[in-house]
This record gives C-alpha cells, structure tokens and sequence, in this order.
C-alpha cells in the first residue's frame, strides 16, 4: 500500500486546504518554521487513526466520539483551529494492488487501485463527530451507492486501517510517527543517543527465533555497512551484561569490541533513526528532521540506507519526514512549504542548489572487510622503497615512463651547492648515497 496524495483543511494551524503530491517512496517537506509541515504529517497520522474508528463507508453514518476515544496523540482540545473551530477534513488517495488484498484473503470485488477516502472531523460539545465523505473504489463512490459491495468496501476500509487482523499478531497500524529517541516503558535515561527501546528490540531480532524478526536484525546490519566509512571495517553485534541485566548494542572490528555510547554523536544519531526505522512494523513512516548531528556525507548515506529500506520486502514503503537540509531538501519527491498572507501553501519542489555533493562512492563488497594486513604490508614495504631513491631519479623514471621504448637516461649532475647566505646554520641536507 502507497500514499498517492493526501490533503488537509482544518487541523491545527493548517486553516486552509493543503495538498501533498504527487508522492514518492522518500517524501521530504522543506520550509522555514511554523509553517505546517509537522502538522502535515501528524495529520496524516490523524487519517489512519480515524479510519480505525467505526467500519462504515456510507457518508449517513455518523460516529460520535468523546473525549475518551480521541486518537492517540491528537486530544480534541489540540487539534481543532484555536480561533474558530471547524471541522477537520482528510482525503487521502492510495494504491492498493490486488495481489496485496488477496495475500491477506480478502478478495477484491472492485477495482481497488486507486482508492480515494474522504472524512470529516468536526468538533461538538463533549467531543466530535465523525463522518465519511468519499470511499470511491475505482469509479464507485461507495459512500453514495446504496448497493454494490459494501461488506467488501468495510472490509477494505479495516485492512487500510489496520484493524482487519484485530488481536492476532498481524495487527498494526499502517501509520507510525517515528521518535528515534524516545525513551523506553520505563522512562530510564541512557548515557547516548540510541534508546533502551532501540536496544532492547535489536537485540530481542538478534536472538529470536522467528525468520520475520531475525530479517529485521540482518537488515539493521546491512544498513549499517554504511557507517564503515566512519567507523573503519567492522559489525554491529549485539551484547548482554548479566550484572546489570541489561541488553546493549556494539560495533566489533575484529579486535576491538565497543559499546555503541563511545562513538561519535552523529553516529548515534544515525543508529537510532536506522535502528528505529528497521524495527517499525507501519507501512507509511513519518519523523522529523533526521539531519540533527548528521554531517553532510552522513545525510547521503541516511538517503542510501532508506533507498535500501524502501526496496526490501517487509518494511516501510513510503518515508515522510520534515527537514531544513539543502540536502535532504533536493530529492525528488520534495515538497516547499510557506505561509502567504496567513495561509499555509505547498507545492512539489526540490531545495534549490542542494543536491550539488558528489555522489557518495560505492561501499566495498560485504565481507570484504577492507585491504588485507598482506596487502598493507606490501604498501609498507613499497612507501620504504620510494622514500630510498632520489627525487631527480623520480623525476628521470617518470619521464621515460612516458615515452614506449625508452631506455632509461641517466641521472644528471648534481649542481654545486651555493654558498649559504651569512648567517644561516651550518647545517644541511645529504642525500642517501
């Protein structure tokens, strides 16, 4: 399942219609501060998590809704216009294959690709009210029909949602706002960046026993080879301190085994987005500004290391994230964001001039490890040789290098040193005879 394009109108600070498209697999939002683009993407968030309320698609039914059974993380009291309230309308269009319907034995009875829903939030005395605009499956709009396939139009409804393999362990939402950081249950502060959360899924995927879970760690390690420029040649492993029964993450060179709080901010930084991005189980991701403590180079390789995510089966398929990078900004499904006149705006275009970084090289084939100690011994001994013969030797063999069937010429005479000036040390440089 792919996000087409989504609009909003209404939420928060979003006071008129606000159109994100067309959208691709990495989606970036670029703009100065207080202008949406955090809002955005929660309020797609908000989309998903109404789409769970209820399982009707016909725009006359009505769900009414107190303050109890808000969406998580969008208490009414937050997300309705300050100034005047009114209601809160989502359209999202998606892509939704067949194929991916019937893998999960849901047989499709209309054309499903593409499905535009609409919803309209609106606030009440003591809570909101929810109501389905638009469910159109192909050229059916199923929230005017009054027959044609409504169950499979419900039941279409509760896959989107996530709420079809309720309370099985398919169960999960098809939306997640990521915080790389966020600490674990039990609140406990960590010496680094990378949370106790992240740490302890990682390491639970290391030792499972289920092929699905142990994936997510072989991922998490293939997006890491990344990091080798940085870190030299080496793996990230997992370790466990029974003393302090707590779980930890590492980085093994071979000789050297360290503690993933002993490497550099940034490092970190990217450990835990990475880290969190591989163990999320939503299809659609959306976080905020993952450059905070990324280099340049280390934004390329988060760029890299998300293609790879995105192509590999069973993960995320679409990413939305917030930014105010050059270069996270220059991809090519970004989109600028400005208020004119008080009214939010947004329209599809990449951050001028900040896609001009070389491209990064090609990391080395897995495995490899880097240049053996045979081969840096030959270097070595090599750099030893060089440094034995003169520079005007260099010099001649260079230039009969040059020229196909040369014999070597013989070296010139050495010109007679000058005299040194007064006062300069007695001293001077012998060549090696």
């Amino acid at each position: 399942m792919r996000l087409i394009s989504f609009t909003v109108e209404g939420y928060k600070n979003l006071t008129a219609a606000v159109s994100l498209g067309p959208l691709g697999g990495i989606n970036a939002l670029h703009g100065a501060n207080n202008v949406g683009k955090s809002n955005l993407i929660a309020a797609i968030d908000l989309f998903f998590g109404l789409l769970a309320i209820g399982g009707r698609v016909s725009k006359d039914q009505f769900a009414a809704l107190d303050a109890n059974e808000a969406v998580p993380g969008h208490p009414f009291a937050e997300i309705f216009t300050v100034l005047s309230p009114a209601a809160i309308r989502l359209q999202a269009e998606l892509s939704l294959p067949e194929q991916e319907l019937r893998d999960a034995n849901i047989e499709p009875e209309c054309p499903t690709d593409p499905v535009a829903i609409s919803m309209e939030l609106s606030p009440v005395a003591s809570g909101a009210q929810l109501r389905v605009t638009q469910f159109r499956l192909g050229k059916v709009d199923m929230a005017i029909e009054t027959s044609g396939p409504v169950g499979f139009a419900e039941a279409l409804r509760a896959f989107i949602a996530g709420t079809f393999f309720l309370q099985t362990e398919q169960s999960f939402r098809p939306f997640a706002l990521l915080d790389p950081y966020r600490p674990g249950p039990d609140g406990a502060a960590e010496p680094g960046l990378v949370s106790r959360r992240v740490r302890d899924e990682l390491f639970d995927a290391r030792q499972s026993l289920d092929r699905q879970r142990r994936a997510r760690w072989t991922l998490f390690v293939r997006l890491m080879r990344e990091l080798e420029p940085e870190l030299g040649p080496g793996e990230f492993d997992t370790a466990f301190d029974r003393s302090t029964g707590r779980a930890d993450l590492v980085y093994d060179t071979g000789t050297t085994t360290m503690s993933v709080d002993r490497l550099g901010t940034g490092v970190q930084r990217l450990v835990a987005l990475l880290g969190s991005l591989v163990l999320v189980r939503a299809t659609l991701v959306g976080f905020a500004e993952p450059e905070l403590g990324l280099t340049p180079s280390l934004q390329q390789r988060f760029l890299r290391a998300a293609g790879t995510l995105l192509a590999t089966p069973g993960g995320p398929t679409q990413l939305f994230f917030t930014t105010h990078s050059p270069l996270l900004g220059a991809g090519e499904a970004a989109f600028a964001m400005e208020r004119r006149d008080g009214i939010p705006h947004l329209e599809p275009r990449a951050w001028e001039g900040g896609g001009l970084l070389p491209p990064l090289p090609d990391l080395p084939a897995a495995g490899s490890g880097g240049p053996s100690p045979a081969d840096l011994d030959a270097l070595i001994g090599l750099v030893d040789q060089l440094a034995e013969i003169e520079p005007r030797e260099l010099v001649a063999a260079a230039q009969t290098a040059q020229v196909p069937g040369a014999e070597a010429a013989p070296p010139p005479a050495a010109a007679p040193s000058p005299e040194p000036p007064a006062g300069a040390p007695p001293w001077k440089w012998q060549p090696k005879r």
